[in-house]
C-alpha cells in the first residue's frame, strides 16, 4: 500500500505524501536575509511560536533551524521527504507579522498572519488532502476502461 500511495503521488520533485500518513505534516524554516534586520534566533523564535501553537491544535511540526544549511537545501530536503506543508518566515515576513505557507503537491504560497496559523494551517492540510483525494480517484478513474 505505502508502494502504491508513492507511485501515485510522487513527482518529479520526490514524494509527495498526504498529510494524515505524513510523519511531520509542516515543516518551519527561517530564512535569514543578509540586508535584512531580523536575525536568525529572530526568525526562529517567532517560528518556535508558531510551531508550539501548531502542535497545540494536533499539527506535527518539525523547525529546521539547522545554520549549516541554506534555505534553498532545506526546501529540497523536505521537498524530497513529501512533507505536505512548508512555512517560511523571511525578513518580509517578519516585518508584517506573517508566515507564508507553501503548498508541497502544487507548490501553491499562501501569506498568512502568525496569529492566524492554528486556522489557516489545519483547514490548508484538510485542503490537501482532499485534493490530492480527488486527483488520484479522477487519474485512476481516466484510466479503467
Amino acid at each position: 500500500a505505502l508502494g502504491v500511495m508513492c507511485m501515485v503521488h510522487g513527482d518529479d520533485r520526490g514524494l509527495v505524501l498526504p498529510p494524515k500518513v505524513s510523519p511531520t505534516q509542516v515543516v518551519l524554516v527561517p530564512v535569514p536575509s543578509a540586508k535584512g534586520s531580523a536575525s536568525l534566533k529572530e526568525l526562529e523564535a517567532m517560528l518556535q511560536g508558531t510551531q508550539r501553537a501548531l502542535e497545540g491544535c494536533g499539527v506535527r511540526c518539525e523547525l529546521d533551524a539547522s545554520p549549516h544549511h541554506t534555505a534553498g537545501w532545506k526546501y529540497s530536503y523536505w521537498e524530497l521527504r513529501g512533507v505536505p506543508l512548508r512555512v517560511e518566515a523571511g525578513q518580509q515576513e517578519f516585518d508584517g507579522g506573517k508566515i507564508r505557507l507553501v503548498r508541497r503537491d502544487t507548490g501553491e504560497k499562501t501569506d498568512v498572519e502568525v496569529d492566524k496559523a492554528t486556522d489557516a494551517v489545519p483547514r490548508l492540510l484538510e485542503t490537501i488532502q482532499k485534493d490530492m483525494y480527488q486527483r488520484a480517484k479522477t487519474e485512476r478513474d481516466a484510466n479503467i476502461r
